[in-house]
């Protein structure tokens, strides 16, 4: 109860010029294209679409480095390979970014608040082919991506500590300098790609040199020994806890709201009374019994 009042019910986007009006942001109503800015999350509002996106579009807060920084990884292999299942479901664009910028400030708001906090990002490339990843070739799915990258860039941009692109395959240079230019200068000087095998990750995602990562910060399956599962990491736990807390507190009012009673004709002395004539209620007036039921 304590974490949802304090982290919950009105996380939005921090960032200058989302809303044009504080009237706007209250009401939860983007500027401009919901695919392109970074709508405001309030994150007590259902999220009808959360556990379909974290399936098919797999993607973890994974606890913290040992300097407290939060650690996001993000299987994109897996996840240009379920597009067409995620556009199936009914999720777009739209709800794809709205769901990104739900999981940005749950992280930036209730995991690392502070203002200078930096995440660690991985990118994990394994399962991704050439045809995914060209120009166009995914449609609509393929536009979900570039609006999570809008808003990335537009409203994250200097989040990121460091970035890894794991499991990269041996092409992935070339597709590497189309997407490459979509990125702040200062993001690119970030970026580290590593290819495939134990060897290739535990040298670059270890290696204390240039990277804050240790061990047991990551799983085995990028070469760690933590023994935390991904999506089992109590960052994920409480998110989860916190979007089931309120799709179901919606679930209920929609339920209140469908049980209330229709209102009734009025009788013909009530229809004949003064107060009738004004729009309300004798029993309103009078404070009657029948005033319980009223709002």
């Amino acid at each position: 109860e304590a974490y949802l009042v304090d982290h919950l019910v009105k996380l939005k986007t921090k960032s200058a010029g989302t809303f044009e009006t504080a009237g706007q942001a209250e009401a939860g109503i983007p500027t401009g294209d919901a695919a392109g800015d970074a709508a405001a999350v309030e994150v007590g509002e259902a999220q009808p679409f959360f556990f379909v996106v974290k399936k098919y579009y797999p993607h973890f807060i994974h606890g913290k480095t040992l300097n407290g920084n939060p650690i996001y990884i993000e299987q994109v292999g897996a996840a240009l390979g379920n597009l067409e299942s995620l556009t199936a479901r009914g999720v777009g664009p739209a709800e794809l970014a709205r769901h990104y910028t739900l999981t940005q400030e749950f992280l930036w708001s209730a995991v690392a608040p502070q203002p200078d906090a930096k995440a660690v990002t991985i990118f994990d490339m394994a399962g991704v082919t050439a045809g995914s990843l060209a120009a166009g070739g995914g449609g609509a799915g393929v536009d979900a991506v570039r609006a999570v990258m809008a808003i990335c860039q537009e409203h994250y941009v200097e989040r990121s500590l460091q970035i890894f692109v794991v499991n990269a395959p041996f092409w992935f240079a070339m597709p590497w300098k189309a997407i490459s230019p979509l990125l702040s200068p200062n993001t690119r000087k970030k970026v580290s790609i590593l290819g495939t095998g134990k060897s290739a990750l535990s040298f670059g995602l270890f290696d204390p040199r240039s990277s804050p990562l240790r061990v047991q910060d990551l799983p085995p399956c990028y070469g760690g020994t933590g023994a935390t599962p991904l999506g089992q990491s109590t960052e994920e736990l409480e998110l989860k806890a916190l979007v089931l807390n309120a799709n179901e507190c919606h679930r209920q009012k929609a339920q209140r709201v469908a049980e209330q009673p229709m209102a009734q004709p009025c009788s013909a002395s009530t229809a004949d009374s003064p107060a009738a004539d004004r729009g309300g209620s004798p029993a309103v007036v009078s404070g009657g019994a029948g005033g319980a039921g009223v709002g």
